[in-house]
């Protein structure tokens, strides 16, 4: 087991003037399965691929039990990493594709054998010992890929978007996989990947980034119910929170057109006051799932009504999901699949607004509470906070409702 800081990492690619990472700085705890998450260049794999030695750090230091690590080879580091496209040779059986590492160390044979043994037992693989990679399925190949990376026994495993290649039902498969064989070693996982399910179902913890700056970090839970940022909040959910600029007149929001207008809560209203915004205008966030249909709302949500007409209703077998247009914003609505609506009729529907999320918007930072704090691991730095527009400082979970 092992403790790993990255303190004040930078990295600039030569030729370059802007740094892919321009200063990450966080602490990964012994055991932990942390998932790096965040849109396409957001310099998640860059990171990854720094840890494991496959790129240069250009400044800053990565430590593995106070042990700097910047310069020792990654064959030496004690970490084993799956890529994403599997990198099986096609010429080894799978047996000798797992047992490759380890023959290279030089290790007894009936070493070598038990290791391999035990892990194809772990991940179904004993039947297909004796096979070639082309006669694997995708999912084969890819516990093959994490067999390999497991008989080294490293305290590190890093995965690079493992999943990316395989259709959505062997992705259910392996993430459970996945899982379960984190429960069964016990080391540390760093897990790279853009897709929110995997990271949500996953993850002891979350590390959103974005440019190679950490947004927000914490457990799955707090960062979809207490997002710091804008940027957070849009990024985490499928579909994604729905936005609306709007003014705060008294205890109502009101569009910049005035056809939209509602009511939110005398609490809500106090600390939206208190925070300066009386009269000036906010960004208004909901998620998907916080808007109701008329009939079931009245009885169990408060909130304020819209009437809107639906620009595709996209049944989905669970749930349904409505697509409209307010203020010229796209929003979604996730209703029940009972819904008998079309696409092209109207439909009232209710904003459960105790649940909503507000921003500044210019910062995009979340407002809260006087005295609330947005949630940040305490193994964060305050260096890489000082980075983001994204959250304050202090590092208090904040759980409360507004």
């Amino acid at each position: 087991m092992v403790e790993m800081s990255l303190e004040h990492i930078r990295k600039v690619y030569p030729g370059q003037v802007i740094a892919a990472v321009p200063d990450y700085s966080l602490k990964i705890n012994d055991g932990e399965f942390t998932v790096f998450i965040g849109p396409s260049g957001s310099g998640k794999s860059t990171v990854l691929r720094m840890i494991a030695g496959l790129e240069d750090i250009t400044s800053g230091q990565f430590k593995m039990d106070d042990r700097v690590m910047n310069d020792v080879e990654p064959k030496n580091r004690d970490i084993a990493m799956v890529f994403q496209n599997y990198a099986l040779y096609p010429h080894m059986t799978v047996f000798e594709n797992m047992a490759f590492g380890l023959k290279l160390r030089k290790e007894p044979k009936d070493k070598i054998k038990a290791a391999v043994d035990k892990a194809a037992d772990q991940l179904g693989l004993t039947d297909f010992l004796d096979r070639k990679p082309a006669n694997l399925s995708g999912g084969q190949r890819q516990r093959v890929a994490l067999g390999r990376a497991m008989v080294r026994d490293a305290k590190v495993m890093l995965l690079d978007e493992p999943l990316s290649n395989l259709d959505a039902k062997l992705r259910v498969e392996m993430r459970s996989t996945i899982a379960k064989l984190h429960q069964d070693l016990g080391n540390n996982f760093i897990y790279v990947t853009h897709d929110q399910i995997e990271a949500m179902t996953m993850a002891d913890r979350i590390v959103l980034i974005d440019h190679g700056v950490i947004q927000q970090d914490g457990s799955p839970e707090e960062l979809y119910n207490n997002p710091g940022n804008k940027f957070v909040a849009g990024f985490m959910g499928s579909p994604s929170m729905n936005f609306l600029n709007l003014r705060l007149d008294n205890d109502t929001l009101v569009s910049r057109d005035g056809q939209i207008k509602l009511s939110i809560p005398k609490g809500t209203s106090k600390f939206l006051k208190e925070a300066g915004y009386d009269g000036k205008d906010l960004i208004f966030g909901i998620r998907p799932e916080d808007i109701h249909t008329e009939p079931i709302a009245k009885e169990t949500y408060p909130g304020d009504t819209v009437h809107v007409k639906l620009d595709l209703v996209e049944p989905l077998g669970a749930e349904t999901m409505y697509y409209f247009q307010l203020d010229g914003q796209q929003f979604v609505a996730r209703v029940g699949a009972r819904e008998k609506d079309q696409t092209g009729d109207y439909a009232d529907l209710t904003f459960q607004i105790p649940n909503a999320h507000f921003f500044d918007p210019e910062t995009e930072l979340v407002i809260l509470p006087k005295g609330a704090k947005v949630y940040q691991s305490p193994t964060r730095q305050e260096s890489d906070l000082a980075n983001t527009k994204g959250t304050p400082l202090e590092g208090q979970k904040f759980s409360e409702k507004y």
